[in-house]
């Protein structure tokens, strides 16, 4: 169990990567989905995103995935809604690779959220 000092340099490392935002509305992130990743979420297989900790994830939130082709550089028209359930807590809000410093702007980190088709 981490001390209050721990969760609060966590919470401070975790402020300088990911903006805020002042009141509790569910947002709608937009983000391309590679087609490896998008049709598993298409068909209810895949029920979590592994995602750069560069915006304020958090749960409610909405994710609005577009299939993108990278080998072509477009977007294919297929799009899926998914709400976020759950976000992994470690450092309080993202998971940083070893190699990369905890709280430095250009070192986001990444986030594990759990994710549903439906608002059930």
């Amino acid at each position: 169990m981490m001390d209050s000092y721990a969760v609060a340099i966590m919470d401070a490392a975790v402020a300088a990567v990911a903006p805020k935002r002042a009141d509790s509305e569910p947002v709608l992130h937009e983000l391309k989905s590679w087609p490896q990743y998008f049709v598993p979420v298409l068909h209810g297989l895949k029920t979590f995103e592994v995602r750069r900790y560069d915006r304020d994830y958090r749960v409610g939130d909405y994710l609005y995935l577009r299939e993108w082709c990278p080998l072509r550089g477009i977007y294919t028209g297929r799009e899926i809604v998914v709400r976020v359930t759950y976000r992994l807590v470690h450092g309080r809000n993202c998971l940083y690779p070893a190699s990369d410093r905890a709280g430095s702007e250009d070192t986001p980190g990444w986030c594990i959220m759990s994710i549903s088709k439906d608002d059930s």
